[in-house]
């Protein structure tokens, strides 16, 4: 065997195994992952902009409204520099949201239901004449 394969395998490893990989863990001294610095602008809230536009195209659409409503609101106070209120304004976006979604799955089901249950009735009529 030549020098080059031999290089390859560590001692304590058999010549027809593949070399094993541990993972390289670097730390540095005095390293602190990111952090706010004190003064600066802490990370915006999630505003749900996208979500609220899919809810008023794909849900119900009045409470869609009120949630992207609250989203542009959720956005303009974070840019504003009032955090609280930005926070505020995206939880409330966030729960006009979830409603729009569980109303608009509730109308979808009892309008599937209502329109099943008179297709049947329709149908069982046309049968039972012919």
């Amino acid at each position: 065997m030549s020098e080059e394969k031999k290089d390859l395998f560590p001692p304590d490893q058999p010549q027809g195994a593949p070399p094993s990989y541990q993972p390289t863990v670097v730390y540095q001294p005095g390293y602190a992952p990111a952090q706010p610095q004190p003064g600066s602008a802490p990370l915006p809230p999630p505003d749900y902009l996208i979500h609220s536009i899919l809810a008023i195209l794909c849900c119900f659409w009045p409470l869609g409204v009120v949630a992207l409503i609250k989203s542009v609101e959720a956005r303009t106070a974070y840019a504003g520099g009032r955090y609280a209120d930005a926070a505020a304004a995206s939880k409330s976006s966030r729960t006009f949201l979830m409603l729009s979604v569980i109303v608009g799955v509730v109308i979808t089901v009892c309008t599937l239901l209502f329109v099943g249950t008179i297709y049947g009735v329709v149908f069982g009529v046309l049968a039972a004449n012919r």
